[in-house]
């Protein structure tokens, strides 16, 4: 959380708003992709002999998991069309979610 507030404060400062609606696209609609992608895998990892799961939330989850192309795709377009400052801090903020993602699976270990 600290790195994600000193990552927007220095991009406000380098980047001022485009900076700024840039890094925060690419955190928001990098961390909803990886969500929903986390929510499938847990989905296909679940034996399907569990009848306690109600069918409305696979449902759901499958419909978010294909929700998060257009959704990411989206951010792009819109950064694209504010300029370079603002793809540069948009990377920046998808780099952000993805070392998150690889630290948190580091340190989860590998299951015994």
């Amino acid at each position: 959380m600290v790195t994600v507030l000193l990552a927007l404060s220095i991009s406000l400062t380098a980047g001022r708003s485009d900076g700024l609606i840039g890094l925060s696209l690419g955190l928001g609609a990098t961390t909803f992709s990886m969500f929903a992608l986390r929510w499938v895998i847990a989905i296909v990892c679940r034996p399907f002999t569990e009848p306690n799961e109600p069918w409305w939330r696979t449902c759901f989850i499958i419909f978010v998991f294909l929700l998060k192309v257009p959704i990411l795709g989206g951010a792009i377009w819109i950064v694209q069309q504010m300029g370079s400052v603002a793809m540069g801090h948009f990377l920046a903020g998808l780099f952000l979610v993805y070392s998150a993602m690889v630290g948190w699976a580091l340190t989860r270990g590998v299951p015994q």
